[in-house]
């Protein structure tokens, strides 16, 4: 298909272009299937062309029957465009003025919240649609359509989602404000003219209400509304409503059983709150197991080599300033291998490990180094110099059987299977 705003053409392609109140107007067309052009003759049309347009620019063109006609059309297309931008304007405008009523708007709505009021949530779209103030006829009936839309379309969809509760509160709302509505003084004229379609929105109003109460098995607002409707029924007798009529909407036997179990979604406070709590939880869950952990373990934690040894102020470059703490154990190691206190020596050798395992996850030591993690290297070397000493004077088998024990606690660290960290042989 030819495409006049993007011509492919082989021959002779023509485009006019007129401009008009600063509006730009292209009318392309392609004369390549006409019989009479060929690949030889198109640059002599295109000279003819130009030559016999111009010659049309003349006064017997103006007089012409077929311009003027031309003419005619042209002035009706312009007051079409006229009027067309006219009741744009005027759509627009209405269309503004009307959003000024703030329509409920999803139908089925269920403001989330797990205390949160219906009522009070409901109550500013029935307001505002109550108090809305039409200019004509047209205006009033958006009005009405407003308001039979809460009865007539959101109760159904609510009803559908299980929530009878929220459509309770929202026909509730809706009785209310209608006795306020049908008092405007101004709206009287309107009233006078469309009382079957207002009768028919107050029953509706107050029938929802009725049924929702029945849909929910919920006494306690079977009174709340029996009450309402007994206060307000003699309030619609000038469009023939009469008050019996509405009282009968609402059973006067008591409902029994529970009120119908409903689920209510958190809004974005309360989620908050719940996963604050849920974390609070968890970290409270997490301390108690690693302090039941620690009851059992082999490995106690050293106070003093965890708070100042890993000291999350002196992390520097490749946490070399650790390590010099941690070479600054060697004197100690070797005092209680030189009074014979394997155990003990074994032991601190451990809760260093085991710290610097804590801390490399807990204070991100992955952070602060590329390919030399000096700690490490500290331990590695510490433990070299325990297995020297091992060969020197053998160790206890009870001593070594508590390392090989007690090692099995560093291989559940984290730093050790995720990350490679204390992967030593502790074969002595």
């Amino acid at each position: 298909m030819f495409d006049p705003f993007n011509p492919h053409f082989k021959k002779l392609y023509i485009e006019i272009v007129h401009i008009e109140n600063g509006v730009r107007t292209t009318t392309p067309f392609s004369v390549d299937d006409s019989p009479f052009l060929t690949e030889d003759n198109a640059a002599a049309w295109d000279m003819y062309l130009h030559k016999k347009i111009k010659e049309m620019f003349c006064q017997e063109t103006v007089d012409s029957e077929e311009f003027q006609k031309y003419l005619r059309v042209a002035e009706e297309y312009r007051e079409s465009q006229k009027r067309w931008e006219q009741k744009s304007a005027e759509l627009r405008e209405t269309e503004l003025y009307r959003r000024k009523l703030r329509r409920l708007n999803p139908l089925a709505y269920v403001p989330d919240g797990l205390t949160v009021d219906y009522e009070k949530e409901y109550e500013p779209y029935v307001r505002s649609a109550i108090e809305f103030t039409p200019r004509d006829k047209d205006d009033f009936l958006y009005q009405m359509r407003s308001l039979e839309r809460f009865s007539f379309k959101s109760y159904p969809k609510l009803i559908e989602k299980q929530r009878p509760d929220a459509a309770y509160a929202m026909s509730k709302v809706l009785c209310c404000h209608l006795a306020l509505w049908f008092a405007r003084t101004d709206l009287q004229v309107y009233f006078k003219d469309y009382k079957p379609r207002i009768r028919k929105l107050v029953v509706s109003a107050y029938q929802t209400m009725a049924d929702s109460v029945k849909e929910w098995n919920n006494e306690e607002k079977r009174q709340e509304a029996f009450a309402l409707i007994h206060e307000e029924s003699s309030l619609y007798a000038t469009i023939g409503l009469k008050p019996a009529s509405l009282i009968a909407l609402m059973p006067d036997q008591p409902i029994e059983g529970h009120p119908l179990s409903v689920t209510r979604t958190p809004n974005k406070e309360e989620l908050y709150k719940i996963r604050q709590a849920e974390r609070l939880r968890e970290l409270e869950d997490r301390r108690k197991a690693f302090l039941e952990k620690e009851r059992f373990s082999l490995i106690p934690l050293n106070e003093d080599i965890d708070k100042v040894v890993f000291n999350p102020a002196i992390i520097d470059e490749d946490c070399h300033s650790i390590a010099n703490k941690i070479y600054e154990f060697r004197p100690k190691l070797k005092s209680l291998l030189e009074k014979d206190k394997v155990r003990d020596a074994l032991l601190v050798y451990l809760q260093i490990v085991k710290s610097m395992c804590r801390h490399f996850i807990s204070d991100e030591h992955w952070n602060y180094f590329d390919d030399m993690y000096d700690p490490d290297y500290a331990c590695m070397n510490l433990l070299d110099e325990l297995k020297d000493a091992h060969k020197k004077k053998s160790f206890a088998h009870s001593d070594l059987d508590f390392v090989r024990q007690a090692w099995k606690e560093i291989e559940e660290e984290e730093a050790y299977w995720n990350y490679g960290i204390a992967n030593y042989n502790i074969s002595f």
